[in-house]
């Protein structure tokens, strides 16, 4: 039977304040809805209680005196009970009319989960001409009741899900009839009796997932401004400082603290780029403002009005055609030469007759190159094209790429997002952009056609394809929608398209779905897991084409991500094919810290620090965390240090977009990994770069709480190939020490060759585990003595044969410790950086001139050390064993005295390939890498800046340290000359040689003549070579 209580209201004034109810079981319904028959009453107002799941948990059905509360087990009762059929008679309308605000998501709830059909008026769209524009509960209720309401109050009331706010939602439902009798009955009715079954679960199912979307979203966002002023009329002048936090226009409250802690309101007013003016609802701001907070739910966008659009015009009746049946033919062949097989395959089927296309595009596979290609066939064809996606960023993408294509096109960007906000990201095809702002004033086709100047291919985001301004403008007549293509579709819930469908089912012939189901969901899927997308349609994703070789990622970590995440499916095509592109930073003293919703983690920041300043400051890198708390607060710190600070993002905001060296902050360090389990988030996270990556996180947290992640897998696997500097300390980091991916540490020991083990965490070994030694370098040959050669006299030549010429013994070959192929030093000074090189191979040098031709003089200035891009062009080769000639000759090639080494755009020097220094493969021919072991093909960026090569020690000071080592043989000297490559520390080198070879039995010249013979040696001066 019933219960009766009381709720009170103080949102109308002259009202009653206390309002009756009656709570009945879902059993005697019936008799509630009796009660209601007696009354008499025309209409009813309705609301319900949804339970945490989305389904109904109360019904409360009001008059202007009363207010009935069913219960209501959706999931144990449904359809109808003993004694009721009155209850039935009240949903469907013939006792009385249900009237209630977003009437068509009550209708489908109620009639799916109660099995019974409803039949009601919508409120929200009574008193507007516009369908796609409802108004709030608050317009409602001062245009018909009272003028003196509280709107934020009144609005809030509607997403609160307590009892009490159901009773009051129905019972101003109610309040709102008696002023619209006339509009409620010549109003189009809300009927469910209009739809099938299927129809009704398909429509029922995107209302609750809206619901539980909508409930997930914070209820409090929290603002981040640059700064603020009071104007003369008392309102606030706020400059936002974020696009995402930014305080928008509409029905919220805007609280501010001041540095004492006092709080103060307001209403957001008008809003234009960055700034936000703010009424004041109470007494003005005084002190310093510290925090701005927004409180209340945001405007819906253009996409979720016509969402709620179409619901509604379908329950009226007004249109039937919720999805076009698409039926697929037989694909039709076309070549793309420019594209791989998978790519040709897919834009093929593109070009083709066939209606529906779905590819699945993992990262740096060119989804946008494909796309691309396609279009420029509809554009040479001038066929109809609309290109959409979820985000600003990939429709910018796109955009570029036809830009450089040659194609014709317009891109379509809200003035919202546009104006002072990202302006600068459109630099580049600023000429083709068309804000919505500048359709105001167009009146007919001709005018937007001129506007568009005879484009056939238009960009937008899908809130943007749902803009009324379009309609308004007549957009879709002029180029209507034939071919629709969807980038990031696996972003976007499959109900989203279903106004898409509706609004262009007449004219719409193909449409093709690009996306990845292993990046990040659509919005709210960790709340809602079972929101869908286009690729999660079994009988369409098993169709779907699969680019199937990427171009981003270095080799080896493409693996990874193609072993763990795309079942071995994905190939990479990179230059980069070693261990040196990932680096694991242990912050061992970082510990997460709860700040408000969100964590962060101090120890990882003040690394993260560390890295720009010293390591990536002048190189394209960004940073991503997974927490936007450690954003905001990684973006302070980098301010504050004056670094650079706009590449700084979190996982969900960087999807589409990529940099040569992404630096990560884990944040967490505990035994919960949260964010991080997400194989989605972290597989977008891991697959931004285009060169390094480097992971700064807790070494205890990867090995404990995140070990079963996608990150703890790819630390374990980066162990297990061998990463020779996987794990580095923060310690070094800090100081300079550390060799990280293409960044070698400036203040490292410049005695050890690049990526020694010593330089990584605490000298453990990464395959041995801590305490290991790695067993990859001879330390003792850092001290070894070298050798003195001897001179060996030259062979007479013999015309009728020629004498083989022996090795030289081993006593004449000039040691040296046995480095690692190229190695590179860096030392700063006053004078600039100096690059010294050493050719670290031992080569047998023969110390005999070459048979059958005399020492010449060296009369032409040595080449410059460019890039060379045909072999044809580059000196020739040196052979393994050479002469005193080809050694000389050799060396005055190879040690310019003015090498050119050029810079990307991002200031990364060229010649730093991890921890090595390898020349690239345009600098020296393939047959030359190939006679000295070197890598024939190896990667690295185009280059633009020069570098003046300074030998490290002046002649006159080098001539005094010889001199002075009391050591007289001309002969020796010159050929250690010849032999020696480096400049300081071959140097060095030599004069241990020099200093602790046994003395000559003559007695030395005097120091004015000792180096007159080595000037004769050489054919020139004595110092012409700028290695000494």
């Amino acid at each position: 039977m019933a219960t009766f209580t009381t709720v009170s209201q103080r949102f109308l004034p002259g009202l009653s304040q206390n309002i009756p109810v009656r709570q009945y079981s879902r059993r005697h319904a019936g008799m509630a809805a009796s009660l209601l028959h007696d009354l008499e009453a025309a209409y009813v107002g309705v609301d319900v209680k949804r339970s945490p799941d989305g389904c109904i948990d109360r019904v409360a059905f009001a008059t202007l005196d009363q207010v009935f509360l069913i219960s209501v087990d959706a999931g144990k009762q449904s359809g109808l009970l003993t004694a009721d059929m009155p209850f039935e008679d009240l949903l469907s309308g013939r006792t009385g009319m249900l009237v209630g605000f977003d009437m068509a998501r009550l209708a489908l709830q109620i009639s799916h989960d109660l099995k019974i059909p409803v039949r009601g008026v919508d409120f929200s769209t009574l008193l507007v001409p516009d369908t796609r524009n409802p108004f709030r509960p608050s317009s409602v209720v001062k245009r018909t009741v009272s003028r003196n309401v509280d709107e934020f109050e009144l609005n809030a009331l509607w997403d609160s899900g307590s009892e009490t706010s159901v009773c009051l939602r129905a019972w101003i439902s109610a309040c709102a009839i008696k002023t619209n009798l006339e509009a409620l009955d010549s109003a189009l009715k809300v009927d469910t009796f209009l739809i099938s079954s299927e129809e009704c679960a398909c429509l029922r199912e995107l209302v609750r997932q809206t619901y539980l979307l909508e409930d997930a979203r914070p209820k409090e966002t929290p603002n981040e401004f640059n700064h603020y002023k009071m104007t003369k009329d008392g309102t606030l002048a706020l400059q936002n400082a974020r696009y995402r936090t930014r305080v928008r226009r509409g029905q919220q409250m805007v609280i501010m603290t001041n540095e004492a802690g006092q709080e103060f309101f307001g209403r957001p007013g008008g809003a234009r780029g960055k700034n936000t003016s703010i009424t004041f609802t109470g007494k003005q701001l005084s002190g310093p403002l510290q925090k701005v907070r927004v409180i209340g739910r945001p405007e819906p966008t253009n996409s979720e009005k016509a969402r709620d659009e179409l619901l509604l015009l379908v329950l009226q009746g007004q249109d039937r055609n919720v999805a076009n049946e698409i039926t697929p033919e037989s694909a039709a062949q076309s070549k793309f030469p420019s594209l791989n097989p998978s790519q040709a395959q897919v834009a093929s089927a593109m070009i083709s007759s066939i209606s529906l296309v779905i590819a699945h595009g993992p990262p740096g596979t060119g989804k946008t190159t494909t796309i691309a290609a396609a279009t420029a066939v509809w554009d040479f064809n001038r066929q109809p094209t609309w290109i959409i996606a979820h985000s600003n960023v990939a429709v910018k993408n796109i955009a570029e790429t036809l830009f450089k294509k040659g194609v014709d096109f317009k891109i379509l960007v809200s003035k919202e997002f546009h104006l002072e906000w990202h302006e600068h990201i459109y630099e580049m095809i600023n000429d083709k952009l068309l804000r919505s702002d500048d359709f105001s004033g167009l009146k007919d086709a001709g005018a937007t056609e001129r506007l568009l100047g005879g484009s056939c291919i238009i960009l937008s985001t899908l809130s943007m394809l749902s803009n009324p301004i379009l309609n308004q403008v007549n957009m879709f007549k002029v180029v209507p929608v034939e071919r629709l293509v969807v980038d990031e579709a696996s972003q976007i819930k499959i109900e989203d398209f279903m106004p898409v469908f509706h609004h262009f089912n007449k004219t719409l012939e193909k449409v093709c779905f690009f996306g990845d189901p292993r990046q990040l969901p659509p919005f709210g899927q960790d709340k809602v897991p079972q929101l869908r997308t286009i690729f999660d349609i079994e009988f369409l994703s098993r169709s779907a084409g699969f680019l199937d070789v990427q171009y981003r990622m270095p080799v080896q970590l493409g693996n990874f991500i193609s072993r763990y995440v795309y079942q071995g499916k994905l190939k990479s095509n990179h230059g980069l094919n070693d261990t040196s592109c990932v680096a694991f930073i242990d912050v061992s003293k970082g510990e997460e810290t709860r700040s408000g919703f969100s964590w962060t983690n101090a120890a990882e920041i003040q690394t993260i620090i560390h890295l720009v300043e010293t390591y990536y400051k002048h190189k394209n890198f960004c940073i991503i965390t997974p927490y936007d708390a450690q954003r905001a607060a990684i973006e302070k710190q980098l301010k504050d240090a004056r670094l650079p600070w706009e590449y700084v993002f979190n996982v969900d905001s960087f999807q589409g977009n990529e940099a040569d060296f992404v630096l990560i902050s884990v944040v967490r360090s505990g035994n919960q990994p949260g964010f991080l389990s997400s194989l989605d988030r972290m597989n977008v996270m891991l697959t931004r770069c285009r060169r390094g990556l480097v992971v700064v996180t807790n070494r205890s947290f990867l090995e404990g709480g995140g070990r079963y992640t996608l990150l703890g897998g790819l630390q374990r696997h980066w162990s297990e190939i061998g990463g020779h500097h996987t794990w580095v300390d923060w310690k070094l980091v800090a100081e300079g020490k550390a060799d990280l991916p293409s960044a070698p540490g400036p203040k490292r020991d410049r005695r050890l060759p690049l990526g020694y083990p010593s330089l990584h965490l605490n000298g453990a070994s990464v395959l041995g585990g801590p305490g290991a030694t790695r067993k990859n370098f001879d330390t003792k040959s850092l001290f070894r003595r070298a050798a003195v050669p001897t001179i060996t006299p030259a062979l007479p030549l013999s015309p009728a044969s020629s004498p083989s010429i022996k090795p030289p013994p081993p006593d004449t070959r000039l040691r040296h410790a046995p480095l690692d192929e190229w190695q590179t030093v860096r030392r700063s000074g006053r004078r600039g950086r100096v690059l010294r090189t050493l050719f670290t191979d031992q080569l047998p040098i023969s110390t005999t001139p070459s048979i059958g031709h005399a020492p010449k003089p060296i009369t032409q200035p040595s080449p410059s050390y460019s890039r060379f891009n045909h072999a044809s062009s580059f000196p020739n080769p040196p052979q393994t064993h050479v002469s005193q000639k080809n050694v000389s000759t050799h060396r005055s090639s190879l040690t310019p005295r003015k090498p050119v080494f050029r810079r990307d755009d991002h200031h990364s020097p060229s010649y730093l390939h991890g921890q090595k220094f390898i020349p690239h493969h345009r600098d020296l021919p393939q047959a030359w890498s190939q006679t000295q072991g070197l890598p024939t093909r190896l990667s690295g960026p185009s280059t633009t800046r020069t570098s003046h090569y300074r030998p490290s020690k002046k002649p006159d000071a080098l001539k005094s340290r010889v001199s002075s080592s009391g050591y007289s043989d001309p002969s020796l000297l010159a050929t250690t000359a010849s032999a020696t490559q480096s400049d300081y520390e071959g140097f060095r080198t030599l004069r241990k040689t020099v200093s602790r070879a046994p003395a000559p039995a003559s007695n030395p010249p005097s120091p004015l003549n000792r180096f007159a013979p080595l000037k004769a040696h050489t054919g020139q001066k004595a110092w012409h070579n700028p290695v000494l």
